[in-house]
């Protein structure tokens, strides 16, 4: 008889559990892509970016939670694309991230009109196959001269470097927080007593 070796991937494509459930409260954050808040932008443009490689894209779901799953291509750089909102009020970002292998990637807020100086800020996202991976980054961890009035997308990229070329990457609950509810303290306008 002849021996047959099988290889098997270290790690699942794709996840077999749902994304860790936020617990922030609904009036802090301001969300990107969670089902566990409302969409903050006016209109969405697209998850499915690739700007230097065409991407894979599919929208998965485990129960009633959905997630955005990729397949990583070549060096390439994925993310999306949304109607400019403000985050100016935010103080930080989180984002949950599942790789089918250990690696790291990149991971840079864009905003419009800023030059590629600022927007070429990036975060480095050391992940750790099989698993979700989550991560919260101070606004201030960026670049500090972004107009954060004019947020309209996200870029993951640097996986080549990273040893994810040919692997998979699920991501879920982008969204931004604050620490603390927003106090309103603008004086009422247009108020008559009858």
């Amino acid at each position: 008889p002849m021996a047959v070796g099988v290889t098997t991937d270290a790690y699942a494509v794709v996840p077999s559990v749902a994304a860790p459930a936020p617990t922030w409260p609904a009036d802090q954050v301001k969300s990107i892509y969670s089902d566990a808040y409302a969409f903050a932008p006016a209109s969405l443009n697209s998850y499915n970016e690739g700007w230097w490689d065409n991407p894979n894209m599919t929208q998965e779901a485990i129960g009633e939670d959905h997630y955005l799953h990729y397949n990583l291509y070549r060096n390439g750089m994925i993310g999306a694309q949304w109607a400019e909102v403000s985050v100016a009020t935010m103080e930080k970002i989180h984002i949950d991230v599942f790789a089918s292998a250990n690696g790291s990637v990149t991971f840079r807020l864009i905003c419009a009109g800023d030059p590629e100086a600022i927007n070429g800020t990036k975060q480095t996202l050391n992940l750790v196959g099989g698993e979700w991976n989550s991560f919260d980054f101070d606004l201030a961890d960026f670049n500090a001269a972004h107009n954060w009035t004019r947020l309209f997308q996200y870029a993951i990229e640097g996986y080549q470097a990273g040893g994810l070329v040919g692997e998979h990457i699920s991501v879920d609950n982008i969204y931004f927080y604050r620490t603390s509810a927003l106090v309103d303290d603008e004086a009422p306008a247009n108020v008559s007593a009858e």
